[in-house]
């Protein structure tokens, strides 16, 4: 029996680790197909753990594992609803922005998915209900064991065995106690060089391998599946601590094939020069080759078509174009069908859904998919973003002015968009106006613009204005927001959630209403480019979109938790609206090139005739002759010739397509390549402060 307590206190956290792992890769709809890595290193943590807890004193032992039981409980389950509601892991680098993003905003939506998933709660917490009804104190053991040997010797009709002397006792209990210890620290070391192994030793060919996450400080839902949820956040603290070095630049190094009648959006940048300063810099060297190797996008008929023209960029959260109506949105649906018709825009999600979409709107880069979050880090290093459209404008004269209707500073916007040019005002406003209308949630998009366009509508100076929306923020009903359109919306064919949905969409409509006719008694309409753009699509209620489309695209958990081989990418398909009222009487051009929300900066950018690289940006201008690129969060793609499932490492083409054979295989891994250098490019980019690096080795003229 004593030498059974031995196994069971080895075996006991290994088994914890491996169960609560599986549960997760379970409910997450994870494949156990690295099942064996993430074996090896939960036997490895819960043996270390079985070490460190064999330290203490056997009294202390039962308290002390079943506080370490129900901790490690609670950080798995933790995490696995931070993944299901909030779309992200919580990792240690992470909690910090968790904490000032005041996650009591998600209250409803959190407290409704812990009541509908009160079952997976309740497996988290079996291995510290076990340890309640099984595991006895050292008293409990003595008295029972005490009471076995009184009953032994009167079945037997003798004498109670001589107890033992006390240093015989204390002798023994080291001697297991130290067994304890070595044979854990054992198993963990044996364990631990088994999955490192299987990891770095054994050939895989997907595309994104355990090896290559081992050595990564993003893909923390792909560092999860394959090598388990506490070894992501072991490598979390690590990378927190020794930032993960740059790999070499691993695309084409030779500068791609100038027209000399075309004319490109380029700048004069020495690139020679910048080669050789940027030696022994990681980060800069990978920038340096990434632009020396990109294509750049041709100048097109839409060139400086409104140089000067004023712009007001609206980032809206969640809106999806399958909301959009002309019966109950007719402003919106009115812009999405004059002046460009986007037929294959997509707003794919990535990693902290909201502040990576405005990356994407603002930056023209796909966001790093992982810590630290990009957006927030620009404003804590004070990163030069030399060709957002802040700085951009703001070199020619032009005010800029941000504005969001929330109260809190979530993902450090007062940083980072102030750092961008912009005169930024997140709830809080100057001269008595205010963004919130008094404390209810969510806040009126139309308030917003009706506090707001007097600061700037006059055609005095040009300006350039950034709205972040929140009327459509989860979760989707009746509120303060939206209640005004329940009448109208009663005799619609929806359930009352997407009704809901629909209303929030409804009072951005009207938003949009109050700012067209506020700038046209402004006299500055004609010569101002609205520009209507998500964030992301509402990706906690699928059920709604699939109403709205009438097609099938996956669970909203899979959504959620961006598990990308399981939904219908189309899920993604939005609208993109860039509408001025001049060029509304024109003939609307009709786009089927497939593009995204990183396209848009180069795209405003050509429209404005501002002198911009399009080599250093992860988009391009969509009406140029460039071939459309979508690169989504699980390294998957769409080309206008077809679409690449990472998953299946399997190519489908398109009725455009007229590859095949070697010249298709070709195809697909130069634009494989592309993506991944277009993923990477943000990280390298953000962290070495590559434009204000690369503006001191323009030519003269610029």
């Amino acid at each position: 029996m004593k030498k059974l307590s031995v196994y069971k206190r080895l075996a006991l956290f290994p088994l914890l680790f491996i169960y609560l792992e599986v549960v997760v890769h379970a409910f997450m709809g994870m494949s156990f197909k690295y099942l064996p890595i993430y074996l090896l290193f939960s036997i490895a943590y819960g043996a270390i753990v079985t070490a460190i807890i064999g330290i203490f004193d056997q009294s202390k032992y039962v308290t002390i594992t079943r506080i370490v039981v129900l901790i490690f409980s609670v950080i798995y389950g933790t995490e696995y609803f931070a993944k299901t509601i909030l779309s992200t892991f919580y990792p240690f680098s992470i909690l910090g922005t968790a904490a000032n993003n005041h996650l009591g905003e998600f209250e409803g939506t959190i407290r409704q998915a812990l009541i509908s998933k009160y079952y997976v709660i309740i497996l988290f917490l079996v291995p510290f209900l076990l340890t309640l009804i099984f595991m006895q104190s050292p008293k409990q053991a003595k008295k029972r064991k005490a009471r076995k040997g009184r009953s032994a010797s009167r079945a037997s009709g003798q004498d109670e065995a001589q107890p033992q002397s006390r240093t015989q006792r204390k002798s023994k209990k080291r001697l297991k106690k130290s067994a304890v210890i070595i044979i854990s620290l054992m198993i963990a070391i044996v364990s631990y060089l088994l999955g490192l192994f299987i990891v770095f030793v054994v050939p895989s060919k997907s595309d994104l391998t355990p090896k290559m996450l081992y050595k990564s400080d993003t893909n923390f839902d792909d560092q999860v599946e394959q090598l388990g949820l506490m070894n992501m956040m072991r490598l979390d603290i690590k990378h927190m601590i020794w930032p993960v070095e740059g790999e070499e630049f691993t695309g084409t190094e030779q500068t791609p094939k100038i027209e000399p009648e075309a004319k490109y959006n380029v700048m004069d940048f020495d690139i020679d020069k910048m080669m050789e300063a940027a030696a022994g810099n990681s980060n800069l060297t990978w920038c340096t080759k990434y632009v020396q190797s990109a294509a750049a996008t041709k100048e097109n008929d839409y060139t400086a078509k409104i140089k000067g023209y004023n712009v007001v960029f609206i980032t809206v959260e969640g809106m999806s174009g399958y909301g959009i109506s002309q019966e109950y949105t007719p402003n919106l649906y009115k812009m999405s069908h004059e002046c460009f018709i986007f037929n294959n825009f997509y707003t794919a999600l990535h990693y902290t859904s909201t502040s990576n979409g405005e990356c994407q709107n603002l930056l023209g880069l796909y966001p790093k998919g992982g810590n630290p979050i990009t957006m927030k880090r620009t404003g804590e290093l004070k990163t030069n973003c030399y060709f957002s459209l802040a700085p951009q404008l703001n070199r020619l004269g032009y005010k800029s002015l941000g504005y969001h209707n929330n109260q809190y500073n979530l993902y450090g916007r007062e940083d980072s968009h102030k750092n961008l040019g912009y005169e930024y005002y997140g709830g809080h406003m100057p001269e008595g106006k205010f963004l919130v209308d008094g404390k209810s949630w969510p806040q009126k998009d139309s308030y917003m613009i009706d506090q707001t366009t007097s600061m700037y509508a006059n055609p005095e100076q040009p300006f350039n204005i950034y709205y972040i929306t929140i009327s459509g923020h989860t979760p989707y009903g009746w509120n303060y927001a939206n209640q005004e359109y329940k009448e109208a919306l009663a005799d619609a064919p929806y359930t009352e959630k997407t009704k809901g949905y629909i209303a929030t969409l409804m009072e951005f409509d009207k938003a949009v209403d109050h700012l067209v006719t506020q700038l046209g008694d402004a006299g500055v309409l004609d010569k101002t480019l609205i520009v209507i753009v998500p964030d992301h699509i509402p990706y906690g209620s699928v059920e709604i979109l699939e109403e709205l489309s009438g097609k099938h695209f996956g669970t909203s958990e899979d959504l959620s938790a961006i598990n990308e081989s399981s939904i219908d990418f189309d899920v993604y398909k939005s609208t993109l609206i860039m509408w001025n009222s001049r060029m509304a009487e024109d003939r609307p051009k009709v786009i089927d090139k497939v593009c995204c929300q990183v396209d848009i900066l180069p795209t405003i950018s050509n429209l404005l005739g501002l002198e911009y690289d399009s080599r250093m940006l992860a988009g391009q201008d969509i009406l140029s002759d460039s071939e459309g690129l979508v690169v989504f969060s699980s390294k998957s793609f769409k080309t206008d010739l077809g679409f690449y499932n990472r998953f299946t490492q399997e190519f489908t083409p398109n009725e455009k397509c007229t590859l095949s054979g070697d010249a298709l295989d070709e195809y697909v891994q130069n634009k494989k390549s592309i993506a991944n250098n277009k993923l990477e490019l943000t990280s390298h980019l953000i962290e070495s402060n590559f434009y204000d690096f690369a503006i001191k080795y323009l030519g003269s003229s610029n």
